[in-house]
């Protein structure tokens, strides 16, 4: 090889860097802050859906000055008791998640239930292919001299039909 082909060669390939130990540590890292992440970003879409069809009815049916005087009564009641009225009642957005769950749950539980049924049918249609080709198999089975089998059976039942006449 001459030098000028050894040099692009260099060129082409990029030099090996070096890893550092924790690397595997940080993109294991990285794939969780991601996944949160994403998870975080699905649930704020379904409280933004949620509140874009609860907040314009609520407005709608409070009075002006009602929501401030219920807010005050609200951080009172929260001190007090150490827990508000919001979160006794059931959250909305886990209600929505869980008919989301719910319906997901159903399609797999369907989709498994169709793949079971198509594997049965499979089954059964081998079993049935594999007994048909046993007794076509039976039926074209030929001798040493390839002769057919059954023209053998039929030759030694006319043999002893010949001599039980003789």
């Amino acid at each position: 090889m001459s030098f000028s082909e050894q040099s692009t060669n260099q060129r082409r390939r990029a030099p090996p860097q070096a890893v550092a130990i924790g690397t595997r540590i940080q993109n294991s890292y990285r794939g969780k802050v991601i996944k949160k992440r994403i998870e975080r970003n699905q649930i704020s879409k379904i409280k933004r859906k949620f509140f874009k069809s609860v907040k314009p009815e609520a407005n709608a049916a409070e009075a002006p000055g009602e929501s401030s005087a219920r807010a005050v009564s609200q951080n009172t009641a929260e001190s007090k008791s150490g827990n508000s009225r919001l979160s006794q009642r059931a959250n909305p957005f886990h209600k929505l998640l869980k008919e989301r769950d719910a319906v997901r749950q159903r399609k797999d539980d369907e989709r498994k239930q169709r793949e079971q049924e198509i594997s049965q049918a499979e089954a059964g249609r081998n079993k049935y292919l594999q007994h048909r080709k046993s007794q076509q198999k039976k039926h074209t089975s030929k001798t040493a001299r390839g002769q057919p089998a059954l023209s053998k059976q039929i030759g030694g039942l006319l043999q002893k039909i010949k001599k039980d006449h003789e």
